[in-house]
């Protein structure tokens, strides 16, 4: 049996509802998460480096990071536009945010390689086996996003290569506290 939607196929007309209302509540707040998230981001970033003040600004009144959430509003907004829908931003982003991950996980071994004796009061569970299992996932999904689409993969490491570019040109040094 073939179906776009197999949980609808499966389930009565009442089932579907329930299934698609989770489903909605799901996306919904883990876009909440993301987009809080990145605004926290970029206000650290504004704290942290002169060239990006702005986004470093935190509003008292609403206790949030405007200027972070504005800015990612529009670049999102903008990205989303230039990619034509929200579904090719999700697919050209994939490999993006997976190679993110499999630096977070490398950076495991990395620490644990150069600094071999300081105290852990986090053990990694099953390590170095998980951590590697973990690893070798992301590297299989960075691979699966470019072979689904080369060119939006290619355009959104584009992007994340021309900003390590900005950093290293101008040299975006770190505020004076």
């Amino acid at each position: 049996m073939s179906a776009d939607a197999p949980a609808a196929a499966l389930m009565p007309v009442g089932g579907q509802v329930i299934v698609g209302g989770v489903i909605a509540l799901c996306c919904l707040s883990s876009l909440n998460a993301l987009i809080l998230a990145g605004a926290r981001i970029s206000h650290a970033l504004g704290g942290d480096f002169h060239h990006f003040s702005k986004l470093g600004v935190w509003n008292e009144k609403r206790n949030s990071p405007v200027n972070a959430l504005i800015v990612q509003g529009v670049f999102s907004t903008l990205f989303v536009v230039v990619a034509g829908s929200f579904e090719k931003v999700l697919v050209y982003t994939t490999a993006v945010v997976w190679f993110y991950y499999l630096l977070v996980g490398l950076s495991v071994f990395i620490f644990r390689w150069k600094d071999k004796k300081a105290d852990r009061p986090y053990r990694v569970w099953l390590y170095p086996f998980i951590p590697f299992i973990f690893c070798a996932s992301c590297i299989f999904l960075v691979i699966s996003g470019i072979k689904y689409d080369l060119k939006g993969t290619l355009m959104t490491f584009s992007i994340v290569i021309m900003g390590a570019i900005y950093f290293s040109i101008f040299k975006c040094g770190k505020n004076r506290n």
